[in-house]
């Protein structure tokens, strides 16, 4: 596994069912991916989620999203946030950049239950599961 990416009702779609263009574009919860340093780490809680520089990065805002078009290259840096619009539709078709999803608790809460099922390890800053929060 290199990614799985979770959505609502338990739907998840991973770098072995397919490249990122392949991976739905809408209502992403949580991406569990592969991390150098201490195996595997979770992506959530962002509106947009963008491949960079060969891993998922959650974005909080348009302002992000914004600044990652002009790291990448995509904008020059003395265009003004409202540039990325036109941008957005080649974005998520490339399957560059991934939009989430605000849903109910308990549907957040199922998703990251799922994907700490999935990890291996944990980043410093990671809280690691307990029994109570992990089980099915």
């Amino acid at each position: 596994m290199s990614w799985i990416i979770f959505y609502p009702g338990g739907t998840r779609f991973s770098s072995d069912d397919g490249d990122i263009q392949n991976a739905p574009a809408r209502g992403v919860l949580a991406i569990v991916q592969d991390n150098p340093e201490h195996v595997s780490e979770i992506v959530t809680g962002a509106d947009f989620y963008a491949w960079w520089d060969g891993r998922w990065r959650g974005l909080a805002h348009i302002y992000d999203l914004w600044d990652y078009a002009i790291e990448t290259g995509l904008l020059d840096s003395d265009q003004l946030p409202s540039a990325i619009y036109p941008l957005m539709d080649d974005l998520i078709e490339r399957g560059w950049v991934k939009i989430g999803r605000m849903v109910t608790q308990g549907e957040y809460d199922q998703a990251t239950k799922n994907a700490n099922l999935t990890k291996t390890g944990w980043l410093p800053y990671e809280r690691r599961p307990t029994r109570q929060n992990c089980r099915r």
